[in-house]
């Protein structure tokens, strides 16, 4: 589903909303503006992506509430913005983007981790489940699966071309 990006290791990874915007040393911030201002870096993000940059607050709470969703409703984790990938390029940029200005990275496709791990508090999170496209190929027998993909669209997909599919119960998994 894309091309794989090789990130350079990173001692110290910065929690996105510890960039003050205010302090002229520290330009390239994210925050949690409803409507973030035109020099900041992450616009241009934005401005680039098929998919959506989310903001805490903004103006579509409903998607915001679903990028940060988890499973374990026990747990409080809030990233400081949420990129909802349309496109493989849209992850590409992502993950350039945070590596680019050493922020805390999170990425999620269905939420089925009960520990939280796919989500990190104060990160860039990435939720890939727009992704979830399913590719059958009867010239090799095989079946891709995007990031997104989960076991109901799997079985729905197999099922309705008489193939067969090992996996699990949970079919949103």
């Amino acid at each position: 589903v894309g091309t794989l990006v090789r990130l350079p290791v990173r001692a110290v990874a910065v929690p996105c909303t510890s960039l003050n915007p205010q302090s002229e040393s520290r330009p390239h911030s994210l925050t949690h503006p409803r409507t973030p201002p035109p020099h900041r870096p992450q616009n241009a993000l934005s401005d680039s992506l098929t998919g959506s940059l989310l903001w805490p607050g903004g103006l579509i709470q409903t998607a915001w509430n679903d990028a940060i969703k988890l499973k374990n409703r026990r747990l409080d984790i809030t990233p400081a913005c949420a990129i909802m990938a349309e496109t493989a390029e849209d992850a590409q940029l992502a993950v350039k983007f945070a590596a680019a200005h050493n922020l805390v990275f999170s990425v999620k496709s269905t939420g089925h981790c009960y520990s939280g791990n796919c989500l990190a508090q104060d990160s860039l999170h990435l939720d890939v489940s727009g992704l979830s496209t399913i590719v059958e190929d009867d010239a090799v027998d095989t079946i891709t699966l995007g990031p997104g993909a989960n076991f109901d669209g799997l079985y729905a997909e197999v099922d309705a071309t008489g193939h067969q599919a090992v996996g699990g119960m949970c079919g949103t998994v």
